[in-house]
């Protein structure tokens, strides 16, 4: 007469859910018989997204629980699944879950090198990123166009230099890009303003005959120009 074995039920928990990229998450695995006493023995596989952990089958402690921890995952919805083997007394079974993993959130701040500046001088717009461990690249605009290519992250900050800025304001902004692990944020804009290189004067007319004795008498009108602040000529 053959006897056929006990089945068995695994459940599978998982610690903290969601979370972030790159954060730890514990997945527990629990193995119980059905209709039967005793603790189940062997191994559990877990796999994530459809392939083996590199971990390999984890052995059953006393308890019947085998557990991994992982800060592989990537961003989005993860199908995790825990194979148990069976043993001598107990037939296999496999337990299953969902882990959510979460990009984690950034702020962009964005500085001016020089403002105002002068017409034709350089100015250097800086973006910092943080967490400062982002990666990617900063997207400039100035004046609602892109300017220039994307710029790579260094040490979570990026710069853009010009000095082809008209006279007037310019509206500046900054927008990363996001990556694997970290959200895309931009910067609150800028207004970038750039005066003209000429400084401003004052003309001053005199006549030098006012009023004139006779019709037709010579007059000669004199215009003096002077610079409203600093010397020169």
């Amino acid at each position: 007469v053959t006897v056929p074995k006990p089945g068995s039920t695994t459940v599978l928990l998982n610690a903290p859910n969601p979370s972030f990229v790159g954060q730890s998450v514990t997945f527990t695995a629990t193995v119980s018989p059905n209709l039967a006493s005793g603790v189940p023995s062997g191994t559990v596989t877990f796999t994530v997204n459809g392939v083996a952990t590199p971990s390999g089958p984890l052995a059953l402690n006393a308890l019947g629980v085998a557990t991994l921890t992982t800060a592989t995952l990537p961003a989005g919805t993860n199908s995790i699944t825990a194979d148990y083997s069976g043993d001598a007394l107990f037939v296999a079974s496999s337990g299953s879950t969902t882990q959510t993993v979460d990009k984690t959130a950034t702020a962009t701040v964005l500085v001016s090198s020089l403002n105002p500046s002068s017409l034709g001088g350089s100015v250097i717009f800086t973006a910092t990123v943080s967490p400062a461990n982002a990666t990617g690249t900063v997207q400039f605009t100035i004046d609602g166009a892109a300017a220039g290519v994307p710029v790579l992250l260094a040490a979570g900050q990026a710069s853009y230099a010009t000095s082809g800025l008209g006279v007037g304001a310019h509206v500046v902004a900054a927008t990363y890009g996001g990556d694997a692990a970290f959200l895309a944020s931009s910067s609150p804009t800028l207004t970038q303003t750039v005066g003209s290189l000429l400084r401003p004067t004052s003309t001053v007319v005199t006549g030098n005959r006012n009023p004139s004795a006779n019709l037709g008498q010579s007059i000669t009108f004199t215009a003096t120009v002077r610079p409203v602040t600093g010397t020169g000529t």
